[in-house]
């Protein structure tokens, strides 16, 4: 999920008062389109006293108390932009100490919130999603995609000991869904337990899903996160994998993503292959003579010998002796990345 809020649009408000009278306000707004002219502004008072478009208002409250400001931005089609609320002390306490903002910051579904407060405030946050907070610059983390509207609210602590509101702020915040449904494998061919009429594949899913339908192009399936397959005949076999998000009210599979890609199994010949066989020294009861008769092989090929007995070699042709009597597996791999043999 993404979190963004609202593209090219911060609803903000700053004001002054009046130096002759202390219920006299100046209020200026922010412009909805970064770079451009308001479109259409909303003032709002209280008591049905309202403003339209215009970024600055004055406005006489008409006795000291706590009020709350509205300031709302729209676009020019009308559609809503953003929107702020402040709530004012009129006639006394300071401004400056309690100023309600907050931008955000997003990872996923996370919101950083990074807000105006200090230490000496007292502040509670509401996020929208019947969640609350209680300290500077929280982060929260939305379950589920939707609008959200994030408040800051700013209070403050009068003469007598009551816990007054000073000042607030909101902000919108849209969380869109994203696909977390990706449908990816990979497909290995087991050569070394391949018959004549037995070709296993081993497919390791790599997707993110929980539930998964295979069709392995031979009139098979599995449900299996990482099944082995075994196809009875050599050739080239489309596979798809189909990531199921969930299943509708008649038990069908709701697919969310697919892939498919080519097989091949048989019809090939490996381009080399390691062989050997052994000759006794009949002076040297623990001595063998090791003959390499490996095919497909060039002057690049690399020879990587295991005596069984800890040592190793690699040589093309090479001799070992044992210390002592014994069952030992002998062990050849040959290599050459330039033919693609190993």
């Amino acid at each position: 999920m993404i979190v963004t809020s609202v593209n090219n649009c911060n609803a903000t408000i700053t004001y002054t008062v009046d130096s002759t009278n202390s219920l006299q306000y100046y209020f200026t707004g922010s412009n909805p389109v970064a770079g451009g002219s308001a479109s259409i502004t909303v003032w709002d008072f209280g008591s049905n006293d309202t403003t339209y478009n215009s970024q600055n208002a004055a406005h006489l409250f008409p006795s000291a108390g706590s009020y709350r400001v509205y300031y709302t931005l729209y676009d020019s089609t009308g559609q809503f932009c953003d929107s702020v609320e402040y709530t004012l002390t009129v006639g006394g306490g300071s401004a400056a100490a309690c100023d309600a903002f907050f931008v955000v910051s997003v990872s996923g579904n996370t919101v950083n919130f990074h807000d105006s407060t200090t230490n000496s405030n007292i502040i509670e946050w509401s996020f929208g999603d019947s969640s609350y907070a209680y300290t500077s610059n929280p982060t929260h983390t939305y379950a589920s995609a939707g609008t959200y509207r994030a408040y800051l609210y700013i209070y403050s602590v009068d003469s007598v000991g009551d816990t007054l509101l000073c000042d607030s702020f909101s902000r919108s915040i849209t969380i869109n869904a994203t696909s977390n449904c990706t449908a990816s494998f990979s497909a290995h061919v087991d050569s070394i337990n391949m018959s004549a009429s037995s070709f296993p594949v081993d497919f390791t899913n790599r997707s993110t899903g929980a539930n998964y339908l295979w069709n392995f192009g031979d009139g098979n399936t599995d449900t299996s996160q990482n099944p082995t397959h075994i196809y009875t005949s050599s050739g080239t076999y489309t596979v798809c994998l189909y990531v199921i998000s969930t299943y509708d009210s008649l038990g069908l599979p709701v697919i969310c993503d697919s892939t498919c890609t080519s097989v091949t199994v048989g019809g090939y010949t490996a381009p080399c292959q390691a062989g050997y066989y052994l000759g006794i020294d009949t002076a040297n009861r623990y001595n063998l003579y090791i003959i390499n008769n490996s095919t497909g092989t060039i002057s690049t090929t690399n020879y990587s010998w295991s005596f069984g007995d800890g040592t190793t070699s690699t040589a093309q042709y090479p001799t070992h002796q044992y210390s002592t009597f014994g069952l030992y597996n002998l062990c050849l791999t040959i290599s050459d990345s330039a033919a693609g043999c190993s």
